[in-house]
């Protein structure tokens, strides 16, 4: 698996799947592979196969490098184990995408008439 999401996907698969020794060989590779520099796809894994304390490690990692790509974690269905978490809250005012911050963005293009 040559790219951090290949081994994400792959991973939460095995685990859907019920395939525990595989998904712990892959996630210890991708760990291994990608932890330093895609801790959200890390964060990712261990958020699908309900590892919350651990999910929310690996995204303050991401958040903390600065290189975590967090901008649209808040509509990703692979962060749905962590919504009802008072730590999503706090994450999504950290990356400035909590609900109320979202709905203070003001946008009102001006979209010309085309005839």
């Amino acid at each position: 698996l040559e790219r951090p999401w290949q081994a994400t996907t792959y991973a939460m698969a095995l685990y859907t799947a019920g395939r525990q020794s595989e998904f712990e060989h892959v996630f210890a590779e991708a760990r291994s592979r990608w932890g330093e520099t895609a801790p959200r796809y890390i964060a990712m894994i261990y958020a699908w196969s309900g590892q919350v304390d651990s999910a929310f490690e690996w995204l303050d990692r991401a958040v903390a490098s600065s290189i975590g790509d967090l901008q649209d974690a808040h509509l990703s269905p692979f962060f749905y184990n962590l919504r009802g978490d008072p730590r999503w809250n706090e994450l999504l005012r950290r990356i400035e995408r909590h609900p109320e911050q979202l709905a203070k963005i003001e946008f009102d293009p001006d979209i010309p008439e085309v005839r």
